[in-house]
C-alpha cells in the first residue's frame, strides 16, 4: 500500500541526488503532507546504512543486518516538513527469537543549523521485553518551528549467527497547525452509501481477569488482524502480552499498531479525519480509533457516546463500517458501526455510533491503518500456535510436550508483565460458549457477526502450574462448575500464551462429576 508521497519521492530521488555527495543528499520535500513513509528501497538506499543491507525482494524494500553484525543503524535523507508540534510513529517488521527494533526521529528547528537530539519510540522486540524511553511514549512531542526532521531506525539481535530482523517500512505522521492532513493511499472516487465489514468482535472486560481492564488497544488490533485473515485466529490476550509496554502498559499506539508488522502487514498510525476514515471503511479495511467517552450526559470531562457502555477516559475501538441513514448524504446522517471492545460481553459489543458525537470523542485523530494482505515476501512472525501432546501424570496434574519436549510452564503465570516467557493461562470447555449475537441497550444486532476462536468461552481460574512445570487442572470440577451434566464426558482445551509470542495448545477429556 505505497503512498502517493513515496510513489513521487520515488521518481523525484534520482534527479534530488544528482550533483550531491553520497553522503549528504539533498533533503526531500515532504511538505503538504502529514504522512511519511520510509518504505522502498529506494528510500533506504538513498540513507546512511552502517551494518545494513538493503533486500528488494520483499515487498518494495527492506533493510536487514549484514552477515554476523549484531547491530546496524539506519539514517534517513533529511525531509522538509511543515511546521507540527505532535509525531507519532509506526515500523513493520519481522522480528525472529532474540531481536528487537527501534525507531527514532529528530527536528531542526526554523533559523538553526543543528538537530534536537535523537527522540525514541522505544525497544520493541517480540520474543524480549519491549519498553518505550520517555513519558511521551506514543508521541514526539516538539516545541518551536519545525522545519526538517530525520528519522533512524536500529536492528538488533543477540548472535550474529541467528537470523536478521528485517524491516520494510517505518512511517511518520505529523499534527499541528500548519499541517495539512491528507489521504495517502489510493482514494476511492466514489463511495458507498453503506459498508459493513464482516468482523469479529471481543469484549476486552471477559478476558484475563489480570489485564482485561487495559487491553483494548491489541484487542482492537487482533480485531483488525482477524478481519483481514480469520484462519489467524489470534487471542487478544496473545497479542497483548508480547506488545506490552514495560514503561506505559498498552497505551503504546505505536507498539499496538508495529504488532500488525509480525503478520506482514503494512500498517501505521495517522493523524487522520473522517474522509480518510471513510476511505478505508470503503476499500473494505477495519481500522482502530483512539477515543474517550461516557454514555452519560453533561459529563464534567468526557464527551458523550450515546450507545456506548460505560465511562473511559482513553479507549481504542475497532471501526467496522458506515451508513447515511435514509440514503441522506450529510454528517447528521451518517452512523459509524464498530466493534467495541469496552462492553460486558462479545456478543454486545457491535455498535452503531452517530457521526456528530464520535467526532468530539476522537480527540487524539489517531487512526490505525493497515493494508488488505500481508506484503509479497515478507517473513512471518506473528504469535505462534504450537500444538501440544498432553500426559496425565497424577490427579489434576497434566504435562505438555511439544515436538517431543516437556513445555516447562513453572511460575507460569507470575510477573508475567516483566519476566519473559511467562503468560496467560486458560482453557475452553467444548460445547460451552457464549450464545449468538443478540441486542442489549447498547449494542446493535450484526447480521454479518462473525464467530471466531476468541468468542468461545474462556475460563481463567481453577487453572495453574506446579513446581515441576506441569498444569493442575481439577478437569471434573471444571466441567461440573461450567454445568456440564454429571457423567458427561467433554473436551477441555488448555492455552498457555507467553508473552514471547509463543501459544501452547493441549487438549484433554474429563468426566464431569
Amino acid at each position: 500500500m505505497p503512498s502517493l508521497l513515496t510513489a513521487l519521492l520515488a521518481l523525484l530521488l534520482p534527479v534530488l541526488l544528482a550533483g550531491c555527495g553520497t553522503n549528504s543528499p539533498a533533503p526531500l520535500d515532504a511538505r503538504g503532507h502529514n504522512l511519511i513513509k520510509v518504505t522502498t528501497a529506494a528510500d533506504f538506499q538513498a540513507g546512511e546504512k552502517e551494518a545494513l543491507t538493503v533486500n528488494s525482494e520483499i515487498g518494495n524494500g527492506a533493510v536487514e543486518l549484514a552477515d554476523d553484525a549484531t547491530e546496524g543503524v539506519f539514517t534517513s535523507v533529511e525531509y522538509k516538513v511543515d511546521d507540527f508540534d505532535h509525531m507519532t510513529a509506526t515500523w513493520n517488521a519481522s522480528e525472529p527469537e532474540g531481536t528487537s527494533v527501534e525507531i527514532m526521529a529528530r527536528a531542526r528547528m526554523a533559523g538553526t543549523k543543528e538537530y534536537e537530539d535523537w527522540f525514541s519510540w522505544g525497544v520493541f522486540s517480540l520474543s524480549g521485553r519491549s519498553a518505550s524511553c520517555t513519558r511521551d511514549v506514543d508521541e514526539y512531542l516538539v516545541d518551536g518551528t519545525v522545519e526538517r526532521v530525520q528519522f533512524r531506525a536500529i536492528l538488533r539481535r543477540e548472535d550474529g549467527g541467528s537470523p536478521s530482523p528485517v524491516l520494510r517500512q517505518m512511517t511518520f505522521s505529523t499534527k499541528g497547525d500548519s499541517t495539512r492532513i491528507a489521504y495517502e493511499e489510493e482514494p476511492l472516487a466514489t463511495l458507498p452509501n453503506r459498508v459493513l465489514i464482516p468482523a469479529p468482535a471481543y469484549s476486552q472486560e471477559i478476558r484475563d481477569p489480570l489485564i482485561a481492564d487495559s487491553i483494548c488497544s491489541p484487542t482492537t488490533v487482533s480485531v483488525m488482524l482477524n478481519s483481514r485473515d480469520p484462519a489467524l485466529e489470534v487471542l487478544p490476550e496473545e497479542l497483548a502480552l508480547p506488545s506490552y509496554d514495560d514503561y506505559y502498559g498498552w497505551g503504546n499506539w505505536a507498539f499496538s499498531t508495529s504488532a500488525l508488522g509480525w503478520y506482514g502487514y503494512e500498517a501505521y498510525n495517522q493523524y487522520a479525519d473522517r474522509d480518510i476514515l471513510l476511505q478505508e471503511l470503503a476499500h473494505g479495511r477495519v481500522c482502530g480509533l483512539s477515543c474517550r467517552y461516557t454514555p452519560k450526559a453533561n459529563h464534567s470531562t468526557l464527551p458523550r457516546l450515546t450507545g456506548s457502555w460505560g465511562n473511559t477516559p482513553g479507549h481504542l475501538m475497532a471501526v467496522i463500517g458506515y451508513e447515511y441513514a435514509d440514503d441522506v448524504i450529510d454528517d447528521n446522517h451518517l452512523y459509524f458501526f464498530a466493534a467495541d471492545s469496552y462492553s460486558e460481553a462479545d456478543e454486545t459489543c457491535y455498535r452503531r455510533y452517530k457521526w456528530t458525537e464520535l467526532d468530539p470523542v476522537w480527540y487524539t485523530r489517531i487512526l490505525y491503518i493497515a493494508a488488505d494482505a500481508p506484503e509479497e515476501g515478507a517473513d512471518t512472525t506473528g504469535i505462534r500456535h504450537l500444538d501440544c501432546a498432553v500426559t496425565q501424570e497424577s490427579d489434576h496434574v497434566y504435562r505438555l510436550s511439544q515436538a517431543g519436549k516437556d513445555v516447562d510452564l513453572a511460575q507460569f503465570t507470575w510477573d508475567k508483565l516483566r519476566i519473559p516467557s511467562r503468560g496467560t493461562l486458560a482453557y475452553t470447555i467444548e460445547g460451552v460458549e457464549a450464545g449468538p449475537p443478540k441486542k442489549s441497550d447498547h449494542s446493535v444486532v450484526y447480521p454479518e457477526a462473525v464467530r471466531a476462536l476468541a468468542n468461545q468461552t474462556f475460563f481463567y481460574t481453577g487453572i495453574s502450574t506446579d513446581s515441576s512445570g506441569a498444569v493442575t487442572l481439577d478437569a471434573p470440577a471444571a466441567l461440573k462448575s461450567a454445568g456440564v451434566p454429571a457423567g458427561e464426558t467433554r473436551a477441555i482445551t488448555i492455552y498457555a500464551m507467553s508473552n514471547n509470542g509463543a501459544t501452547y495448545i493441549g487438549k484433554i477429556e474429563a468426566q464431569a462429576n
